[in-house]
């Protein structure tokens, strides 16, 4: 087990720190309920001591009854009825504000999150550590937050109620004051080095917490369920989880028995010294130096020492553990905030794309694709083939933007695309990816999305349908029902089949009148009659435009007016059919294995 950090005074002092940060974060969700919350844990920090201080008279002027009026008595009866209500009502107004802020805060960093992971980089999101930092701080998002704030807020209020029951002690005798602060000092750091240790176990399982959560959507989604059964490997899925999540039980237990361990000592600790104290008021109260209302409030107060000084133990425990997550997310929020450099909007028709010695590595060390030189313009129909992992689906990605070359530069019209606009580009460009997504949404968000601007005109969707031919969604009286809801996710859904979805997803792309046309094999899922089909209406909804599209199939790139051919990483030709088959090996390998395929 490795060496158990030490916490020091320093550490503290760094987390603390960080509350600015996280303040920030808190109350921007909304200003006014949280500077409200704020204010009224001062206040209720304040009034517990206001009502020892009336119980105190109150029973002093019980007991001394020959010293005490009638009217007097009456007034701190009123007072006291009078505390017991503006208690109530405050605790009632603080509950129901604090639940409209936890709500607040939940889903507005929610959103926070999910806007500040569009703003990613596609790179970003393929690497697994990435995803490791994503999922930890979406996963507790959810409480992380809320329970700083709390802790925050339980700070405030604890440490105006120590204040004041310490004021009553202090007059009473000043050294039972600074007795009942010494257990708590002590303990903070321990406690926080507890916490150090935890927040590291939680963090570094990050990986394998993703790990449980892919072995359960395996189990739980129909997409595996028909392979599995067959497979038989249900019971070793299983397995996998068990041992995975048997290890964070035994790491829990750990973290568990340590402050368990930790709440026994100081719970005995604490009660014999508030024992003492109470025991030196009681001789007190017998010697006739206080009277018997004097003693009830040393022993409240003595209480409260003990739960306010174990709230901002508790407290400093949280905040100190959760301003490294809050840290984590302060940063996170801020990596995609860096100042933009002056760029050009695409103003005029997409005329030419041009990529100049362009390459890309994933890794930093082998490259994808190398010193690519290419040019593709307006009215022509360009095919990418190549074997697989030939590079064809990341030069694509690199024409869309999603990735940045590390050499050489890709220009739009003319113009680098590093000093483009890249929603005046997304505009004027439609693409379909080999992945596309199934939207568990309604027919018209999935078609609708091809062109968001224009996603309430029913007629654009639905003639975007008719581009593709989507008869199995049609119903009766011709027309697709535009609110229908597809997959199975949710109530009322209607699966559709691979080919399906691909066809939708189609009609997604052709939504927008975009001037150029990329896609990453349309066909993939077709059958032969729906992938001519599928072309067919390619080149003609593409002409006068540019058309992009990779194919696994040399039958679709045939009619291209020059296909771009790939290998390792390098265009080893460019040129049409004709020209391919007479000079290019590597074509005419493909030519012939596929043509065998279809023979055989």
């Amino acid at each position: 087990m490795e060496e158990q950090k030490k916490v020091t005074f320093g550490d503290i002092l760094k987390a603390m720190k960080q509350l600015p940060g996280t303040i920030d974060i808190l109350s921007s969700v909304d200003k006014k309920l949280f500077s409200f919350l704020v204010f009224f844990s001062l206040l209720s920090g304040v009034l517990p001591v206001v009502s020892i201080l009336i119980t105190q008279g109150l029973i002093n002027s019980i007991v001394d009854v020959a010293n005490c009026s009638m009217q007097r008595t009456l007034i701190l009866v009123g007072a006291f009825i009078g505390y017991n209500v503006l208690s109530y009502l405050l605790s009632e107004v603080t509950s129901y504000v604090t639940s409209i802020y936890q709500y607040k805060l939940q889903y507005g960093l929610q959103h926070r999150m999910m806007s500040e992971c569009s703003k990613m980089e596609l790179k970003n999101f393929e690497q697994a550590h990435t995803y490791d930092k994503v999922e930890k701080l979406t996963t507790e998002i959810g409480y992380k937050p809320y329970q700083m704030f709390m802790a925050v807020i339980s700070i405030f209020t604890s440490t105006m109620s120590l204040v004041s029951v310490l004021t009553i002690l202090v007059m009473w005798k000043p050294f039972a004051a600074l007795g009942m602060l010494i257990i708590p000092v002590l303990a903070v750091l321990y406690y926080l080095r507890i916490g150090q240790k935890e927040f590291d176990i939680m963090w570094n399982r990050a990986s394998g917490e993703r790990k449980l959560w892919y072995y359960n959507h395996l189990m739980t989604h129909d997409f595996s369920f028909k392979e599995m059964k067959v497979l038989n490997i249900s019971d070793y899925i299983l397995e996998k989880f068990k041992e995975a999540s048997d290890g964070f039980v035994v790491q829990n237990k750990t973290i568990l028995n340590q402050k368990t361990f930790f709440n026994v000592l100081y719970g005995i600790a604490i009660y014999l010294l508030s024992g003492i104290v109470i025991g030196l008021s009681v001789v007190d109260a017998y010697l006739g130096h206080i009277l018997v209302g004097n003693v009830m409030s040393i022993i409240r107060s003595v209480s409260m020492v003990q739960s306010e000084s174990r709230g901002i133990m508790t407290g400093l425990y949280i905040i100190y553990s959760c301003s490294l997550y809050m840290q984590m997310l302060e940063d996170f929020l801020k990596e995609n905030h860096k100042e933009q450099s002056e760029v050009t909007p695409i103003d005029d028709t997409i005329q030419e794309i041009s990529m100049n010695h362009v390459s890309y590595s994933y890794d930093g060390e082998h490259n994808a694709l190398e010193d690519i030189n290419l040019k593709f313009k307006k009215g022509k129909r360009i095919a990418i083939v190549g074997p697989n992992g030939s590079g064809k689906s990341t030069l694509l990605k690199l024409m869309v933007g999603l990735y940045r070359p590390e050499k050489g530069d890709i220009k739009i019209n003319g113009v680098k695309s590093t000093a483009l606009d890249t929603a005046s580009y997304y505009q004027r460009i439609s693409v379909l990816f080999q992945d596309f997504v199934k939207y568990e949404l309604s027919l018209k968000e999935n078609v609708g999305f091809g062109d968001i601007r224009n996603m309430d005109s029913e007629e654009q969707i639905r003639e975007s349908l008719k581009k593709v031919g989507t008869p199995f969604l049609e119903g009766e009286d011709g027309n697709a029902n535009l609110q229908m809801q597809l997959g199975n996710w949710f109530e009322n859904g209607r699966e559709l089949s691979q080919g399906q979805w691909q066809k939708v997803a189609l009609s997604r792309i052709y939504m927008k009148d975009a001037d150029c046309y990329m896609l990453d094999e349309p066909n993939a899922a077709l059958d032969t009659l729906s992938e001519k089909d599928a072309f067919d209406r390619f080149f003609r909804l593409s002409e006068d435009k540019m058309g992009i599209y990779i194919s696994h199939r040399l039958c679709a790139a045939k009619k291209a007016d020059e296909i771009v051919v790939m290998q390792q990483g390098h265009v080893v030709d460019v040129g049409t059919h004709d020209q391919l088959i007479e000079r290019c090996k590597v074509y005419q390998d493909m030519y012939e294995a596929e043509n065998y395929a279809e023979a055989g």
